[in-house]
């Protein structure tokens, strides 16, 4: 993975800070992370992206488990 920086040109372009060495045509995922100072350091950073993902494992239309549905429970956990 490689993270790099860049600039807005207009609504269809962006201008790396750095060049990446891909072939021209590769297809890359860009990730959309205005520059804001709530995001002041690489660690919030990288922890907003974790919950972004996280909550795209989960959907509104995954099942619901109830406390019957438990098979075996673990004796270890506190709740």
């Amino acid at each position: 993975m490689n993270i790099s920086e860049a600039s807005v040109i207009d609504s269809t372009h962006l201008e790396l800070d750095k060049p990446i060495n891909l072939p021209k045509g590769t297809k890359v995922r860009v990730v959309i992370d205005p520059d804001d100072s709530s995001l002041s350091n690489e660690a919030d950073l990288w922890s907003n992206l974790s919950s972004s993902s996280l909550a795209k494992a989960y959907g509104i239309n995954d099942p619901e488990y109830s406390l019957k549905m438990i098979k075996e429970p673990n004796m270890d956990y506190e709740s």
